[in-house]
């Protein structure tokens, strides 16, 4: 069925069905209406409140979820970056209501930062946290989990409500962020919207503690608050009407409608007027739900309303049913273009593993756009089994045409190659061999990725990388060389577990080398290659060779020509390993090496930072199994 006719159609029944049946009642019963009212102010007082709440609440919680997925993407560092302090001071002055940010290290120390009494920012450090709410509050974390409402905690004679989120990177916590806002600011809502509509008002946590009130000053609601207890018990506070909670009566069967769209209309009996209650839920905000409600005599309703208050029922349960059909429609006929939506904007920043084939649907326009978006969706993954990501996402980004045309720069390149791969490959079977390198230059493209990186290609056991295209990286010599360094520091933490557990260690050899190249697309017509030419690839490579003569024994050797040390800023230490001749160059080649004093003191820091021995086992997972495998196989 055309989704013109399938609109045509849902819209056209919406609308019969809406006004027949407010004819019939306005003609069969005109005079019951006037009791919806007190249906209509019900419903406006508490969508009152929870838009109230929700227009304070949920930008602390988009801000939360925005920071923190700005620094899983890499794009912010609010944990050791120079610039982390100013970060978090923008989102607090840009967010009214939230009142304080804490930026939480893994492993401890956190950085807090609020506004104090007479509105000034004020920054604060401690070794570590101290609430055990809170603390509980960040086990709950993992990698996986996203925006998330915490317990309350009172904290400087005030109680806040929490929203946090991991912050990951490389699929690591490696700290957490918490805003906080204030239930004062609650309280200063509710006693907002109580005095506009005569009314008191109230938000409960769960069913039987009080978050905020109305009149929170009368009731002493401050009082009763401390440390130990960051929410009221409705027993303790001067409030009759809510300490009576218990015996107030719901009239579910007068305004059935009311239950079922979560408002809650109840009578209670005081010893100086009757009182209509009405409570509605919110859920997201906490491990359990809040109850909004307000609570005002009968009397200032009036007494027809009370008389008529079936008949503006059965009209208000018409327009509901018409709004429900309405929404049930809309999203049935929208769902699957969200959806087309979402995947294809996954595909643009090409997360092809992120996207999802769609379903089927009955609506012809809809399933012709799955089937059409599906299989363009296999031939993507087909083509990014082939072609790095990484280089299509740069090239996209500063647009084809401009980034692929051929053209002279100076770069700084990088190879690898393994030492004594071939012994070792032949006691491998060929698809043990085929996962022992997937997984070593899995490890290496994550180094190279990191320090901004374009990988050329992989050759053999060795890999060609390179630094300042299609990305102008400044700094490119300086990448270049903290990526070796760290590759080399990996290599080393996996050599020496190897041989603790006796097995053969990976040795690797690295070369680095900047000097003027052609950058751009190189190939035929049909089939073409991102990569570089010239003099420096081929003396990079040969630079490479020279680790067999220059430490042939070591784990892992960098060696790094006079070119790019000229070109380094940022302090690692060289070593210089004298000049050599390189063939194809007619003067010798200046070379530096990294010292293994500086690998071994950047592995004992990723170590620190990943957690010791485990963040070099799970770098070194795919060695050691194929070492595992070399070691099964000579026995």
């Amino acid at each position: 069925m055309p989704l013109s006719a399938v609109l045509a159609l849902a819209f056209g029944l919406l609308i019969t069905i809406t006004v027949g049946v407010v004819l019939a009642i306005s003609v069969n019963a005109n005079f019951r209406n006037t009791f919806s009212l007190l249906n209509d102010k019900s419903v406006l007082l508490v969508d009152l409140l929870r838009n109230g709440i929700r227009g304070r609440l949920d930008p602390a919680q988009r801000m939360v979820g925005g920071l923190a997925a700005s620094y899983r993407e890499g794009r912010i560092d609010l944990i050791e970056g120079a610039g982390a302090a100013n970060l978090v001071d923008t989102a607090l002055i840009s967010n009214n209501g939230v009142e304080a940010i804490v930026v939480y290290k893994a492993g401890g120390g956190k950085r807090l930062t609020y506004f104090d009494k007479d509105g000034k920012l004020v920054h604060e450090t401690a070794e570590r946290e101290t609430n055990p709410r809170v603390i509980a509050y960040m086990a709950s974390f993992n990698a996986a989990t996203s925006v998330r409402w915490g317990p309350l905690v009172h904290s400087g004679g005030d109680v806040y409500a929490n929203v946090g989120a991991p912050l990951v990177r490389d699929g690591e916590v490696r700290g957490f962020i918490v805003a906080a806002v204030g239930t004062r600011l609650l309280s200063r809502i509710a006693r907002e919207i109580a005095e506009a509509n005569g009314t008191t008002s109230f938000i409960l946590y769960g069913s039987d503690h009080v978050i905020a009130h109305s009149r929170s000053e009368q009731v002493h609601l401050r009082d009763v608050l401390g440390p130990g207890q960051p929410v009221a018990p409705i027993g303790k506070l001067d409030d009759p009407i809510l300490r009576a909670k218990d015996t107030w009566r719901p009239m579910e069967r007068v305004f059935p409608n009311a239950a079922r769209s979560g408002i809650s209309i109840n009578v209670m009996d005081a010893a100086d007027h009757r009182y209509i209650v009405i409570t509605g839920t919110m859920t997201g905000f906490g491990d359990k739900p809040w109850t909004v409600g307000a609570y005002f005599p009968v009397h200032e309703v009036g007494d027809e309303v009370r008389r008529l208050m079936l008949s503006g029922l059965a009209g208000l349960a018409a327009l509901i049913l018409a709004v429900l059909v309405a929404i049930w429609l809309g999203r049935k006929i929208s769902r699957p273009f969200a959806e087309i939506s979402q995947q294809a904007t996954r595909l643009a920043t090409l997360d092809i593993d992120g996207a999802c084939e769609l379903p089927r649907s009955r609506i012809r326009e809809i399933d012709r756009e799955a089937r059409s978006f599906n299989a363009m969706l296999t031939a993507l993954r087909a083509f990014t089994s082939y072609v790095p990501r990484t280089l299509v996402s740069k090239l996209i980004q500063r647009g084809l045409d401009e980034a692929g045309r051929n053209r002279e720069a100076v770069l700084t390149v990088l190879f690898t190659d393994i030492a004594g791969f071939t012994s070792l490959s032949e006691k491998l079977p060929a698809h043990v061999t085929a996962d022992l390198l997937n997984r070593h230059f899995e490890a290496l493209v994550a180094e190279i990725d990191a320090e901004s990186g374009t990988v050329d290609k992989f050759l053999g056991d060795g890999l060609m990388a390179f630094w300042g295209a299609p990305d102008d990286v400044e700094d490119h010599a300086d990448a270049a060389v903290r990526a070796a360094r760290n590759i080399a520091a990996r290599v080393v933490a996996e050599a020496a577990r190897a041989r603790e557990e006796g097995e053969p260690p990976i040795r690797l050899r690295i070369a680095v080398h900047t000097g003027p190249v052609i950058v751009g697309n190189i190939g035929a017509f049909d089939r073409v290659n991102y990569t570089i030419i010239g003099d420096t690839v081929n003396v990079c490579q040969r630079l490479q060779l020279l680790g067999k003569e220059i430490a042939p024994d070591e784990d892992a050797v960098v060696l790094v020509s006079g070119d790019t040390r000229e070109r380094m800023t940022d302090g690692v230490p060289l070593v210089s390993a004298g000049s050599h001749p390189v063939r194809g160059r007619d003067a010798e080649v200046e070379v530096w090496r990294i010292p293994d004093a500086a690998i071994d003191q950047r592995r004992a820091e990723i170590a620190a930072e990943k957690g010791g021995k485990a963040a070099c086992r799970n770098e070194g997972a795919g060695v050691r199994a194929g070492a595992e495998r070399a070691a099964g196989a000579a026995e």
